[in-house]
């Protein structure tokens, strides 16, 4: 296989590819001899398929995969073997391809790539923002010590609705043949002004709530319609409402019982204790808010009036061939907002890579079962009983099973170490506020990285020197992302 450099544009290169018969044909031949093997066909013994037949049936579909792998694996020791850094990832000129999979014989395929800017980082333009840390108030303390003892008190069946009981009901159908929808609420999910007209009510009691003024928020509302947030707008507005059960619930004493219960073997006897323990997880559980504003006020200090060149023709034909938002008529008008978000993605690699960020599975499933610990139990996991963090187990991998969930968190762990990175960097102080100070900073929001999704992961990767974790702890080949889509775009490119 031979691999050539040309440039096209200011930091815009193109590599052709051309890869020859004896660079696929063994791998070919290797897949091939397997199918047959394998095959199953109508009239001919397992293992006797003709190998002619097999080449007509399958041989497309190998030699477009093997030839994929070989321009894979080319690309990627080529870049590193030139010290080729580059930005998002290589684009297939598909007019420019030649070779027919039906017909194997030379091929060539030709790649765009924007070669990435060095990036310097001055810390000094962030070095007077400081860092505010929320404190838990009394009254959120106050507040977490009652849903405490709530949990853990008595449930007894009532006769009239009072204050914070549980309602059980079922949603009366307005149209003949319907099904009632059984459904349950507590009285906290209404707006004061309507619970007021819920309690004193009695059982088969009915009442007719506009669903969309009576609630809180989505979240309660959708909770009571049993349905997603994003399907409210599908969702009944009126609804007839008849009360089946009343639970009323005694809060528990503060007893050793309840400090057992509350906070298993996790060494708190006392009220104080609680309180302190309680204290250290309402302000845990702000870090993640902490961090996102102290890191978009630093990331806007440190990009503020930074005009990188970058390879602004491959840039807006890179983002008009991957999101439909762009187009070649408005491109030019929106490109300046683009840029910003794209040198800011910059920026976050270049302190990554300084800091050597490095992600692996293991600090994904890691971070998975502390946050299902903390968020349903209100413990680190590694202070559960052991029964319980098997049931904390099995809710962690039903995670890590979605792809979804492991790239959020890849994200969420990048840029938690960018953010330790930069406290570091330039010694931020540390200021103490509640959360109602915190809200009225003046915090600044990162650009927007939806536009540019595909492109924020570059610098990550490139800075972490590795690939996002998988769903499984097996690690993939070390094929760099971005050439790892060569192998779709090899093939498609042909067929075009």
């Amino acid at each position: 296989m031979n691999i050539v450099r040309e440039n096209i544009a200011v930091m815009n290169d193109r590599l052709i590819v051309k890869v020859e018969p004896n660079d696929y044909k063994e791998e070919v031949d290797k897949s091939l001899k397997n199918l047959k093997k394998k095959a199953n066909v109508p009239g001919f013994r397992a293992g006797h398929v003709p190998m002619g037949m097999i080449e007509r049936q399958y041989g497309p579909s190998v030699v477009a995969d093997e030839v994929s792998k070989v321009v894979d694996k080319g690309l990627n020791d080529y870049l590193k073997e030139n010290d080729i850094r580059i930005l998002f990832e290589l684009m297939a000129v598909p007019e420019s391809t030649e070779g027919d999979f039906s017909h194997p014989d030379q091929f060539t395929f030709v790649f765009e790539m924007g070669l990435r800017p060095e990036v310097k980082v001055d810390y000094s333009k962030a070095k007077e923002i400081p860092y505010r840390k929320i404190m838990a108030g009394e009254e959120q303390i106050d507040n977490d010590v009652k849903n405490l003892r709530r949990r853990i008190g008595k449930f007894s069946s009532a006769e009239t609705v009072s204050d914070e009981d549980m309602v059980l009901g079922r949603i009366v159908p307005e149209k003949e043949g319907e099904e009632p929808l059984s459904t349950s609420l507590v009285t906290s999910y209404l707006k004061d002004e309507f619970k007021a007209d819920l309690i004193g009510k009695k059982l088969h009691d009915v009442m007719t709530w506009d669903t969309t003024m009576v609630f809180k928020s989505d979240y309660e509302r959708s909770t009571f319609l049993k349905c997603k947030i994003e399907e409210l707008a599908d969702a009944a507005v009126t609804v007839k409402f008849e009360i089946d059960a009343i639970h009323h619930v005694e809060p528990a004493e503060l007893n050793e019982e309840f400090f057992e219960k509350a906070f298993p073997n996790q060494k708190v006897t006392n009220e104080s204790e609680m309180r302190a323990q309680l204290k250290a997880q309402i302000e845990k559980g702000y870090e993640p808010q902490e961090k996102i504003q102290y890191r978009g006020e630093v990331m806007q200090a440190l990009t503020e009036g930074m005009d990188l060149e970058l390879p602004d023709a491959f840039v807006k034909k890179y983002i008009i061939a991957h999101d439909p938002n762009y187009t070649a008529e408005n491109i030019d008008e929106k490109y300046p907002e683009l840029k910003k978000s794209v040198i800011f993605q910059l920026v976050e690699g270049a302190i990554a890579l300084e800091g050597n960020v490095n992600i692996t599975y293991e600090d994904v499933s890691d971070y998975v079962h502390n946050y299902v610990a903390f968020n349903y139990l209100g413990a680190s996991y590694q202070n559960l009983e052991e029964h319980v963090r098997q049931q904390v187990d099995q809710m962690a991998q039903s995670m890590l099973n979605q792809d979804k969930t492991v790239n959020n968190v890849y994200d969420n762990l990048f840029y938690e170490k960018v953010t330790d990175i930069i406290r570091e960097k330039t010694g931020a102080k540390v200021k103490e506020v509640t959360w109602d100070e915190f809200l009225g900073a003046s915090a600044v929001e990162a650009p927007k990285a939806k536009k540019t999704r595909a492109k924020k992961a570059a610098p990550k990767k490139e800075a972490a020197e590795t690939e996002k974790p998988e769903k499984t702890e097996k690690p993939e080949e070390p094929v760099a992302e971005e050439v790892k889509k060569s192998r779709k775009t090899t093939k498609k490119a042909t067929k075009e």
